[in-house]
């Protein structure tokens, strides 16, 4: 089960930073009826404070990232829906992702201590 509650979380917070309107935890809920709000909490927390509240990603591992998963989804269609990433797109998620890392550490600010990660790419 942990596979899934890692992969959840995941999805969960790289849509709060990639989406303008993303769902709050407590529709996450009750999409995914497997875990109550205080689960999906519980793992946000958990995760964010894991990776230092620290969200981003460089553009060379997002263009390998890319580029891995273009290669193995032409195996299956050769129309592969998602685009590369420009320099303006990149850009706003650059700063969408420390906008985001601020109000996660607001969030969880019980969290943040001398003993925090602060894991940078």
């Amino acid at each position: 089960d942990n596979w899934r509650r890692l992969v959840i979380t995941a999805m969960m917070l790289a849509s709060k930073v990639w989406n303008d309107e993303s769902f709050e935890n407590i529709e996450f809920a009750q999409l995914c009826p497997l875990y109550t709000l205080d689960e999906i909490n519980a793992f946000e927390r958990i995760f964010l404070k894991s990776v230092g509240y620290n969200m981003s990603m460089k553009g060379s591992e997002y263009a390998k990232t890319y580029f891995l998963l273009r290669t193995l989804g032409a195996k299956d269609s050769a129309d592969f829906g998602l685009e590369p990433m420009d320099d303006l797109k990149a850009s706003r998620l650059a700063e969408r992702c420390l906008e985001k890392q601020v109000q996660f550490r607001e969030r969880y600010p019980d969290d943040l201590g001398v003993n925090a990660m602060n894991w940078t790419l």
